[in-house]
């Protein structure tokens, strides 16, 4: 807050403001400055999945002939170098790695071999039957110091 008597700078007020008023520009504004577009998202979360499912059921000539049009989105374009990649090197990898985005990953049961053993506590090897009432009143106050209760 403004102090009284503050040498170091003027309070602001309605004629005296910032000359960059206001907060800094969010990036994805930014992004869309540098590329003259207008900010909104078209795209959902689900049109992003039917796409990439859509995607996978094209043949090569369809999916070469959609990543030469320049106005391809990059997400697009990438995904299909990525196929067009993996099907001349005789790989699954990008078509793998996109079912599991789209159904979700199959499951992978878990084998445990290592057996865990039950390891004693810190009393477990003391034999309160031994013990006489005296004893255990005296357990009992030192428990009690080192508890605080």
């Amino acid at each position: 807050m403004f102090k009284p008597g503050n040498k170091a700078g003027r309070q602001f007020t309605s004629t005296h403001q910032p000359r960059k008023a206001g907060r800094k520009p969010g990036l994805f504004k930014q992004l869309a400055n540098i590329v003259d577009k207008e900010l909104h998202l078209e795209l959902s979360k689900e049109d992003y999945i039917k796409l990439q499912r859509w995607i996978l059921e094209r043949n090569k000539a369809e999916l070469m002939k959609i990543n030469q049009n320049p106005k391809t989105p990059m997400f697009i374009s990438v995904l299909i170098t990525a196929i067009l990649a993996d099907l001349e090197s005789g790989k699954y990898d990008t078509i793998d790695k996109t079912f599991d985005r789209i159904f979700g990953r199959s499951v992978q049961p878990l084998q445990v071999d290592h057996v865990i053993k039950n390891e004693h506590r810190m009393f477990d090897f003391i034999k309160v039957e031994n013990l006489e009432n005296e004893d255990l009143e005296k357990i009992g106050e030192i428990l009690k110091k080192a508890t605080d209760k």
